[in-house]
């Protein structure tokens, strides 16, 4: 995620020890989870840093997410609003090949739910000539584990041309 940075050259100081993980000079933070954290933990730095810093920046695996994780980004982001703060920058990776992540900086959390809900959508159009029991099992599937799906389409986004290579 530093190279990233760097490579956008943006200015930013790695921190080490307690308090978030890489600071900017504005005032805002920019906190990096793993592909396996404690998410109460998580969650709990998470408004922490939202409310004593001017911005927050989050950075997940595409992985990290699911429908539970994503609604309370999306509740506590909206709630942001009323101390008047900016929305949380989320940053969403994913892996490639050959030591190679797809970066993706969304403007909000909110962002990432409207395409990952558009995108699912639209998964579950069906041909016209689709018999209904077609459709019902093919929605059923879809919908059943929702949690894969989110991932799917967060991968997606990690391996589109809006997403920035980095090499590691």
């Amino acid at each position: 995620m530093v190279k990233h940075l760097e490579n956008q050259r943006e200015k930013s100081l790695v921190q080490s020890g307690s308090g978030p993980d890489i600071n900017f000079p504005d005032g805002s933070v920019l906190e990096l989870k793993g592909s396996v954290f404690d998410w109460n933990g998580a969650l709990e730095q998470f408004i922490r840093y939202a409310y004593t810093h001017s911005a927050l920046k989050i950075a997940l695996p595409n992985a990290a997410l699911d429908l539970y994780k994503m609604q309370a980004l999306a509740s506590f982001e909206a709630g942001l609003k009323f101390h008047p703060k900016p929305p949380i920058r989320p940053y969403i990776l994913g892996q490639r090949a050959n030591n190679k992540y797809g970066v993706r900086l969304f403007p909000s959390v909110k962002d990432i739910q409207q395409i990952v809900i558009t995108r699912i959508v639209s998964a579950l159009y069906h041909r016209p000539d689709s018999t209904i029991e077609e459709r019902i099992s093919s929605a059923h599937t879809i919908l059943f584990d929702i949690d894969t799906q989110i991932r799917k389409q967060l991968s997606f986004e990690t391996e589109s041309g809006a997403a920035y290579e980095v090499t590691v």
